[in-house]
């Protein structure tokens, strides 16, 4: 009787934890890999290499980068240092610098997330900030979070969660 090898090209299941060696009968099993370094996997099921990274500046310290993508040609990554915020395009310039609430020590419990031309910030010792970026004049604005009471309820909302229910 002949060998067979079975080619698989389906890696939607992204890299086969160890704990699955040997489980041929779970659909993960066959569709993933046993190591994926310097790939991405893509939603339809193949893989490519992963993007390298790119010089843009030399910093004189040390603090927190954040990636801003609005669309796709629109890219901007930010870098918190000591109450400050500088923003860089994906030219490599610098093309403003403004004042941050969070010094040095906070910043490695600095959360965001961005939803639109918006970043929201939270911080456990600091109240939520927004930066905002204004496409029609191409400015930024760090200000902070905007809270809103239902009068109905009296419940206080997030501006965030406010347009969840919009």
């Amino acid at each position: 009787m002949s060998r067979q090898n079975i080619t698989y090209n389906d890696f939607s299941f992204g890299e086969l934890s160890h704990n699955l060696f040997g489980r041929g009968n779970v659909n993960a099993y066959r569709n993933s890999a046993m190591n994926l370094t310097n790939f991405d996997v893509i939603v339809t099921g193949g893989i490519e290499r992963r993007c390298g990274t790119k010089f843009i500046t030399e910093l004189d310290e040390s603090g927190k980068l954040v990636a801003f993508e609005y669309s796709s040609d629109k890219k901007f990554l930010l870098f918190f240092g000591d109450e400050y915020l500088d923003i860089y395009n994906e030219d490599e310039e610098l093309i403003e610098t403004l004042s941050s609430p969070y010094e040095f020590f906070q910043l490695p419990k600095l959360c965001w997330s961005q939803k639109g031309q918006d970043i929201y910030f939270v911080h456990p010792d600091v109240e939520p900030m927004i930066l905002r970026f204004d496409v029609v004049n191409n400015s930024w604005d760090f200000s902070s979070w905007v809270y809103a009471v239902d009068g109905q309820n009296g419940f206080t909302f997030g501006l965030m969660i406010l347009w969840e229910f919009l």
